[in-house]
């Protein structure tokens, strides 16, 4: 989208580049798909970064996709396109790793509840059920 914008002229606008790291979240190492790390990161964006330019980058991180779709719709190419909203879901085969995850989306939600009101966690038998999966433990 913003690259429409400086194609066709219509500001000066001065471009900041953000480390990879921090801001994006496309590789094509994942297909292509927008996987934003929010809860992952939140606590250590929190810890380097200060509590509000945390939020900042989290907020960045989510408006790639509405960002990504508008353009599409602005050209008349959705039908055409593979944007789609998918669930994401996250697989732990270690306890303390779950455990910390919790740990840090328990923290996000906490800090930014808009944003993290569709995450929750299910585990074990309870996962296996509403996921369709087969053969499904807890993390050891």
């Amino acid at each position: 989208m913003y690259a429409q914008v400086l194609l066709a002229g219509e500001c000066s606008c001065a471009i900041n580049q953000l480390p990879y790291a921090q801001a994006l979240t496309l590789s094509p190492r994942n297909g292509g798909h927008i996987n934003a790390p929010l809860f992952h990161d939140y606590p250590q964006l929190k810890s380097e970064f200060g509590l509000e330019s945390a939020k900042r980058i989290i907020r960045f991180r989510l408006a790639h996709l509405p960002a990504l779709r508008e353009a599409v719709e602005d050209i008349g190419a959705l039908d055409y396109s593979l944007v789609r909203d998918v669930e994401k879901l996250d697989v732990y085969f270690d306890r303390g790793t779950f455990e910390g995850s919790i740990m840090a989306l328990e923290e996000w939600k906490t800090d930014m509840p808009e944003e993290a009101a569709s995450c929750y966690v299910i585990e074990g038998k309870e996962a296996a059920q509403v996921l369709h999966l087969s053969r499904v433990g807890s993390p050891r």
